[in-house]
């Protein structure tokens, strides 16, 4: 994310719920009441206003914003899945600043980041 300004994030691809043969991550609109916990242990609450990542369980993300702990990168960690997206700014700087959490990805999205740089950044 530092060298090319494009955020990038990594699941642990262990973790993850998938009944296909291939794991899926999904964005999606957060259901109303939908929690998880954020690598650094916070606790959180989405609304349907919310743009979230998940498998086929569970929320693995705040989508543009932060991870989450349950396919966070551990020293038990062996197989990844890579991620690069564009968000629109408007809806990461609304959820960003209800949830109260502004991160380097954040900041960028917020700011509209070209389109092109998800592929460069992959």
């Amino acid at each position: 994310m530092l060298l090319m300004g494009q955020p990038v994030h990594v699941f642990d691809l262990n973790t993850l719920a998938y009944s296909g043969k291939v794991p899926t991550v999904t964005v999606r609109l957060a259901r109303e009441g939908e929690t998880m916990t954020t690598l650094d242990g916070k606790d959180l609450v989405f609304d349907p206003s919310m743009l979230v990542m998940t498998d086929d369980t569970d929320v693995l993300d705040i989508a543009g914003i932060k991870g989450g702990n349950k396919a966070g990168i551990t020293s038990e960690t062996k197989n990844l899945v890579l991620e690069t997206a564009n968000f629109d700014g408007g809806p990461i700087r609304k959820t960003s600043t209800k949830l109260g959490i502004k991160t380097d990805a954040s900041f960028r999205f917020e700011h509209e980041l070209s389109p092109v740089l998800a592929e460069r950044g992959m």
